[in-house]
């Protein structure tokens, strides 16, 4: 496969995050969106948009799944992992600078938002609970 690019752009369409193009292997990245994001988390949205571009595929869950492996190959902490997969399944309204969603919004989300939170929750529990069994080791 030929090298993947990665592009920073001033911003994308529709207040886009990131984006892929794949007749070319280029993956374009929001400067306005993702300049406060930390490195790990950042890791973690690359890798989810490489996952479209090497697998070939428009299926957001099996990249969202690529992307958890190979961000904990590359060293992302797993829970840095977890909160990033938790926010790109909230890309349907992104909030702003990719902050997690907060109680009020939560209160009026739709169903698919609340069970994404919840989602996330439990993952945020078992990154936990693993590092606390890891350093038991």
């Amino acid at each position: 496969m030929d090298a993947i690019k990665i592009k920073w752009v001033k911003e994308l369409p529709q207040g886009g995050v990131a984006s892929t193009l794949p007749e070319k292997k280029e993956i374009y990245l929001s400067k306005k969106a993702l300049e406060k994001v930390p490195k790990n988390i950042l890791k973690v949205i690359i890798n989810h948009e490489k996952a479209h571009l090497i697998l070939n595929t428009t299926n957001e869950e099996l990249c969202d799944c690529w992307a958890f492996y190979q961000s904990m190959y590359e060293g992302v902490e797993l829970m840095d992992t977890v909160k990033a997969i938790s926010r790109i399944l909230n890309f349907e309204n992104p909030p702003e600078g990719l902050k997690t969603v907060n109680i009020s919004s939560y209160l009026f989300a739709s169903e698919k938002v609340k069970d994404n939170w919840r989602r996330y929750n439990q993952q945020v529990e078992r990154a936990k609970q693993y590092k606390l069994w890891r350093a038991k080791k």
